[in-house]
């Protein structure tokens, strides 16, 4: 949906930073992301994967993925 894009751009910006990824992990944000990944709108995959490589970037962010 456009929604479902529209907010994983936005979280694609918020995910590039330290503080920006530790809001998304504090707010449960990677599960939904994962679950969109499943999307049928190709621009929702994409956002919500480069949301992903982001957050993984940061070895601190990525021990949280292994939570």
């Amino acid at each position: 949906s456009v929604i479902h894009e529209f907010a994983t751009l936005c979280l694609t910006t918020l995910s590039v930073d330290f503080i920006g990824k530790a809001q998304i992990f504090e707010n449960n944000g990677l599960p939904p992301l994962i679950v969109l990944l499943s999307s049928s709108d190709p621009d929702v995959k994409k956002n919500s994967l480069q949301v992903i490589f982001n957050l993984v970037q940061d070895y601190k962010s990525c021990q949280a993925v292994h939570k």
